[in-house]
């Protein structure tokens, strides 16, 4: 699963499941916008784990942007945790999307900020 977003500068971003080659980077994240990061233990759990989809916005050259966790019981979801890069932030965003049972789907420009 990956899909390939624009923000307002058309600057691309990729949206894809996180992979081993992102722990680095959403690591790095994590420890810029919280002051009790998650160890990076919870997030290869995160990760991998049963019941999760964790997801990375990669700019073009592969590097994480971002990241959102996922976590699934039954028909219910949770959202375990959000972080964006600081130098990433206010990029306005849109194109962005993705429901598991219907695939992704578009937003009008402007209105996933």
């Amino acid at each position: 699963m990956e899909k390939r977003i624009y923000d307002k500068a058309n600057r691309p971003l990729t949206i894809t499941e996180a992979a081993p080659r992102h722990l680095d980077g959403v690591e790095a994240i994590e420890a810029a916008c919280f002051s009790v990061p998650w160890t990076r233990e919870q997030l290869e759990r995160q990760m991998n784990g049963p019941n999760r989809l964790f997801l990375c916005a990669e700019d073009e050259n592969g590097a994480p942007l971002g990241y959102v966790g996922l976590m699934t019981v039954l028909d219910e979801g949770y959202i375990s945790n959000v972080a964006v890069a600081p130098g990433a932030r206010r990029r306005r965003t849109y194109g962005c999307g993705w429901n598991r049972q219907r695939g992704w789907r578009r937003h009008p420009a402007g209105s996933c900020r």
